[in-house]
């Protein structure tokens, strides 16, 4: 079976289209109160901004990107701790490290302490 160029890019339309549904829909089960209100457009676009963020930051694949969505929503359950944000925000930038390891670090010792 042969496609085309039109129906590949068709196909991965859709398919990001429902991968961002689906994100929508977990982010809402998971982050209940934060976005309580909040309607569907206005997710999926927080999604796609934090998916951009992901890039510049050197952040790929699906899963490094959803769990840097997630940790966008953590942020937000401390904020008020101005430090803990700053230490968040260079260990993203530290490029020298790949994506999925600083994660992993701010999950680990930031996040969760």
């Amino acid at each position: 079976m042969i496609l085309r160029s039109e129906q590949l890019n068709h196909l991965a339309s859709e398919y990001q289209k429902r991968l961002l549904l689906s994100w929508a829909a977990e982010l809402r089960w998971r982050y209940p109160t934060i976005l309580d209100g909040v309607g569907d457009q206005e997710v999926i676009q927080v999604i796609k901004t934090n998916w951009a963020e992901a890039d510049r930051l050197e952040i790929r694949g699906e899963e490094q990107i959803w769990r840097y969505v997630c940790l966008r929503f953590d942020m937000l359950g401390i904020a008020g701790s101005s430090y803990r944000l700053s230490v968040i925000a260079s260990i993203l930038r530290n490029l020298n490290w790949p994506g999925a390891k600083r994660l992993d670090f701010i999950g680990r010792h930031v996040i969760r302490s």
